[in-house]
């Protein structure tokens, strides 16, 4: 691999040239953790949206995570990182299966996780009982009223056909979006400098 091309057209966002040029085996040979992991941040904050810089993201998430199992493995937030990918990605499947994978191994899972795991189990493939949405949805909102818990509260209510709480809790998630407040962000450290938090 041509690293300095490869940089060339990073700066540029040339993303056809990643999407036709690029094998992400050369990419995880040629770089450093840390680079690979921001070779990818790049990609997804980008403000257009492309099937195929989707597509390369997640299969270069997934080299990197095989290449460098002790950094990956060092902070869970890159296994989120990866799920968040894949959603964008629509690869509700596999992002189901590592958020259920992280709620599952962490202690206390912060809302915002809990949230993204109750969006992704809405899809019909990978249904969750009422029930579990309730309790899902009630444990999220334990660590306070976001925009975030509010309508997974919503969806709860909603399906569990308690429709004067599902109101009740569209309205209290439309307030909270309109102040702003959310539940905070979850990113890789590696990218906590950049994202400024």
């Amino acid at each position: 691999m041509n690293k300095k091309e490869f940089l060339t057209e990073l700066t540029k966002k040339n993303w056809a040239y990643f999407h036709n040029h690029v094998d992400v085996d050369e990419v995880v040979d040629s770089f450093s953790f840390n680079e690979c992991m921001l070779i990818v941040y790049n990609f997804r904050e980008d403000d257009s949206w492309e099937s195929d810089l989707e597509e390369k993201s997640v299969a270069l998430l997934k080299k990197i995570r095989e290449h460098f199992p002790n950094e990956w493995g060092a902070d869970w937030k890159n296994e989120y990182f990866f799920a968040i990918t894949c959603m964008n990605g629509y690869k509700y499947q596999e992002a189901f299966e590592t958020l259920r994978m992280l709620y599952d191994s962490l202690k206390n899972p912060p809302s915002g996780l809990v949230c993204a795991y109750l969006f992704v189990s809405s899809f019909p493939d990978q249904y969750i009982s009422p029930k579990e949405e309730m309790r899902l949805a009630l444990e999220a909102a334990e660590q306070g009223y976001t925009s975030e818990t509010a309508r997974a509260l919503q969806s709860a209510y909603a399906r569990n056909k308690q429709s004067d709480e599902s109101e009740k809790f569209r309205l209290i998630a439309e307030d909270l979006e309109k102040r702003g407040i959310h539940s905070p962000a979850i990113w890789p450290d590696l990218f906590k400098e950049l994202k400024g938090h």
